[in-house]
């Protein structure tokens, strides 16, 4: 039997969709091959797309679609494909086998033609053709549509956005999107009541009050002896009345920065150190950071102040716990320490509480005369050193006197 123009086609319909009228039409060339070149496939309209099943002995197959919008053929050893994406109107199908052998068939998708039933995957009753996200139901063409949320709800191919005051900031984020000069990268004028930058409150200016530092017994000075086993805790507290955040801050003799400490610190198992905390006020961001030196660096992106004293800690090791030649003397504005007392060859005096300002050093014997003199055109964060390698065993008094103050003496044993 030859089965020249023999061509079975069975068209499906979803959702029990009937088209009025369906155009088809077949063909076959077999060629000079035997009876045996026949290529029945069958062609069912999906959503959207064509699927071809193919009845023949001969792969692989070469099926082949030309229609509106939608142009192009697959090579498969599988006896069956779906075209996929197509467009409606009218599509020509063909079908070759590895004999050479081929049918064509033409197969509709449209009102007229056989339409692919279209999809409501959200079940909002809107199909995928209208609906623009059809996996959300919230969103079709006839959601209400909100602004500032970088979605179009009801799929008219516009996000809406409110910035009444076009300063670039929608209305979701600023807080007065009437005033353009207020938004999020607006300029907080200090204390005018206003809150410019939209971040919650009003910047506050500069004028932070003079504030002090102290352990939770209101010391300033603490001798720690590391080492032995016994917890060392400071606890350190301040009198500030200034509404910002504060911090205290460890520095060495040259006023680095070793650390950023909570009110509660455990020296004990520390090196044998002579250290500083001092308590640093500001607004904004902390941006002081360990390496730093705390006169000269930028505590934060906003104001910020120093205390105007520190706490003086002296960490002994177990070795050397309980010598004088250990200690400093701490004078009674705690802003001025000198060591060592007693002392040898040389004395020192740190002072980098008053870095930048000028002064003097005047060492007195007991009879009152003056025996050296050391003038300061600029005070640094480096301890002064004083040569009293020269000087007569006794006791001496030492004056320091930067700018208008006048410290009280400090007493100087030299050996």
């Amino acid at each position: 039997m030859y089965y020249k123009n023999l061509l079975l086609i069975t068209v499906l319909f979803l959702n029990a969709y009937t088209p009025s009228a369906f155009s088809l039409n077949a063909d076959s060339n077999c060629g000079e091959q035997s009876e045996n070149c026949s290529v029945f496939f069958n062609t069912t309209v999906l959503n959207g797309a064509i699927e071809v099943t193919i009845d023949d002995f001969y792969p692989p197959f070469t099926i082949g679609w030309d229609g509106p919008n939608a142009t192009g053929n697959h090579r498969t050893q599988e006896d069956s494909y779906v075209i996929p994406n197509l467009p409606d109107g009218e599509y020509l199908i063909i079908v070759t086998n590895s004999l050479g052998c081929f049918y064509r068939t033409t197969a509709g998708m449209g009102s007229e033609l056989g339409h692919a039933a279209r999809q409501d995957r959200d079940g909002d009753g809107y199909t995928d053709d209208v609906d623009c996200d059809d996996n959300d139901s919230s969103v079709n063409p006839g959601a209400a549509e909100y602004p500032n949320n970088s979605v179009d709800e009801n799929c008219d191919g516009i996000v809406l956005y409110i910035d009444d005051d076009n300063d670039g900031f929608h209305s979701g984020v600023d807080c007065d999107d009437t005033n353009a000069s207020i938004n999020l990268h607006a300029y907080d004028v200090p204390d005018n009541g206003i809150d410019e930058n939209c971040d919650g409150a009003d910047a506050l200016a500069c004028d932070f009050s003079p504030s002090e530092v102290f352990t939770s017994s209101g010391a300033t000075s603490v001798s720690i002896c590391s080492g032995d086993g016994m917890a060392d805790l400071i606890e350190i507290s301040t009198n500030s009345i200034n509404p910002t955040n504060h911090a205290f801050v460890m520095v060495n003799n040259n006023g680095m920065v070793l650390g950023l400490l909570d009110n509660r610190i455990d020296l004990e198992g520390s090196p044998a150190e002579r250290c500083k905390i001092y308590a640093v006020f500001y607004t904004g961001n902390l941006l002081l950071k360990r390496g730093d030196l705390i006169f000269s660096s930028v505590i934060s992106d906003g104001c910020y102040t120093i205390s105007t004293n520190y706490i003086l800690v002296v960490i002994s090791d177990i070795s050397t716990c309980g010598q004088v030649e250990d200690q400093r003397i701490i004078s009674t504005n705690n802003a001025v320490s000198v060591f060592p007392n007693p002392a040898d060859q040389s004395l020192y005096v740190d002072l980098n509480a008053y870095w930048g300002q000028k002064g003097y050093l005047k060492l007195y014997n007991t009879t009152g005369q003056t025996v050296q003199t050391l003038h300061l055109d600029e005070i640094t964060s480096d301890a002064i050193q004083m040569d009293i390698s020269s000087l007569q065993s006794g006791f001496y008094s030492l004056q320091i006197v930067v700018g208008n103050t006048v410290i009280p003496a400090q007493k100087i044993l030299k050996h």
